[in-house]
């Protein structure tokens, strides 16, 4: 009835987009599979200082941004390897 997981991802972020934090949102977007969105919050993200994207780099979640521009702007930006 949902259409499967992307469903579930796109309630909870209808449900709690004034909630998530920047790299949550981010988050759901990767898992949307929408990349572009998922490095425009990761930019917030580090507007906001937000501790946890320095872990974007190595969390499961983001594995589907690897290689993306976007995320090696951000790590770039945060003077993080690879």
């Amino acid at each position: 009835r949902f259409g499967g997981l992307p469903s579930v991802w796109r309630v909870r972020l209808e449900r709690e987009l004034h909630t998530l934090s920047p790299v949550e949102l981010a988050e759901c977007a990767v898992r949307l599979g929408d990349p572009d969105a998922a490095a425009a919050w990761l930019f917030r993200a580090c507007e906001r200082e937000d501790l946890f994207v320095v872990f974007v780099g190595v969390h499961p979640a983001f594995d589907g941004l690897r290689g993306h521009a976007g995320l090696l702007d951000v790590k770039r930006r945060l003077n993080l390897a690879g």
